[in-house]
């Protein structure tokens, strides 16, 4: 270890190992290990970008949710679009053993009036209309988002095992001598 004597301070300093170098050096050559690494990071932020925009009560509904009348109160068009329509998010009241409760649900149909509303039982303040979803995703998007990001680890590994296998080979003093 050197230490600096012009410093008020000691700062140690210690020049990273010659091994640990030469790894990080064939990693970064490696075309595979780079484009495993762009799936990962592009593909890890796509999937956080979605990831707000998702409803994971979707998956607690089900065919046998109980339901209730509700009436549409608002709607607002998304930014978003599923299978080239737009989503829409509607605004809505309903009732559920005499107390009211507001929820929104997002559609790509037009809906107004009367509408048919689903709810957990044990909670129905978290309600959809029947039919849509909570968000503007369904988690399946989040699976599909989810994919680049395996891929790019899959890669990464793939590259890194090649590269155990090349050190091991040199490390046998056979061909690369």
């Amino acid at each position: 270890m050197r230490t600096y004597k012009n410093t008020s301070h000691k700062q140690k300093y210690r020049k990273p190992d010659k091994k640990n170098r030469i790894k990080l050096k064939m990693f970064f050559r490696d075309k595979n290990f780079l484009m495993g690494l762009a799936f990962f990071i592009l593909g890890s932020i796509v999937s956080l970008v979605f990831m707000s925009t998702i409803d994971f009560y979707d998956l607690k509904f089900s065919k046998k949710s109980p339901t209730t009348q509700g009436k549409i109160t608002d709607y607002k068009m998304t930014n978003s679009y599923s299978n080239d329509k737009v989503v829409i998010k509607y605004y809505y009241d309903y009732t559920v053993n005499g107390k009211e409760y507001k929820g929104e649900s997002c559609t790509t149909g037009k809906l107004s009036g009367e509408v048919d509303i689903s709810y957990l039982e044990n909670s129905p303040e978290i309600s959809r209309i029947k039919g849509s979803t909570r968000g503007d995703f369904s988690p399946i998007v989040l699976l599909f988002t989810l994919m680049f990001p395996i891929i790019g680890i899959v890669t990464m590994r793939t590259s890194y095992r090649k590269l155990k296998v090349i050190k091991e080979i040199k490390s046998r003093n056979t061909i690369f001598r």
